[in-house]
């Protein structure tokens, strides 16, 4: 149940993020399509690698286009996805 609402949580501020950054709509409808895959997670428990990897190819594309890219930031946001694959791995029946 907590991861559940971790990844809703992380899903929902990924695309608010998203929406109000500077940048091209393909780069948001990735973090969209993500965020749609941990949403998607609630029914299909597969989806979360999925949704995360996309989360994290969009973190890198996002601060590419946005000039130039804070390596701390996408290692915290690997950490972040990291910690939540590993709640989702432990909490499957």
């Amino acid at each position: 149940m907590i991861s559940h609402t971790l990844l809703l949580l992380y899903a929902g501020l990924m695309v608010w993020a998203a929406a109000t950054a500077p940048l091209p709509a393909w780069a948001k409808a990735l973090t969209a399509c993500g965020s749609g895959s941990l949403i998607l997670s609630l029914w299909w428990g597969w989806a979360v690698p999925l949704g995360l990897l996309l989360l994290l190819v969009a973190a890198y594309v996002n601060g590419t286009q946005l000039g130039g890219h804070h390596w701390s930031h996408l290692l915290i946001r690997l950490g972040l996805s990291a910690l939540l694959l590993g709640l989702w791995v432990f909490s499957r029946p």
